[in-house]
């Protein structure tokens, strides 16, 4: 994760629990609508996906559907 923050401090700065927020978003997946989908192989690289669709504003954290949505995507890439 720490490119993907490191890369994008401005959008950071604007949004200081970011982060927090997004971890916390896959964590969620991960004991709900996507269980038994993310592990440890796949939670790291998930985090940075949402992180930076987040970043660039293309993802809005508050919408559970589209959330969801983006952490398949991610996951059927990896």
């Amino acid at each position: 994760m720490l490119p993907v923050v490191s890369a994008n401090l401005g959008g950071l700065d604007a949004h200081p629990k970011l982060v927090t927020t997004v971890v916390s978003s896959a964590l969620d997946l991960a004991r709900g609508a996507l269980a038994n989908h993310i592990n440890g192989a796949n939670l790291t690289p998930l985090i940075e996906h949402l992180l930076t669709r987040a970043l660039w504003g293309e993802l809005d954290l508050d919408d559970a559907q589209k959330l969801a949505e983006a952490a398949r995507q991610s996951l059927r890439a990896a």
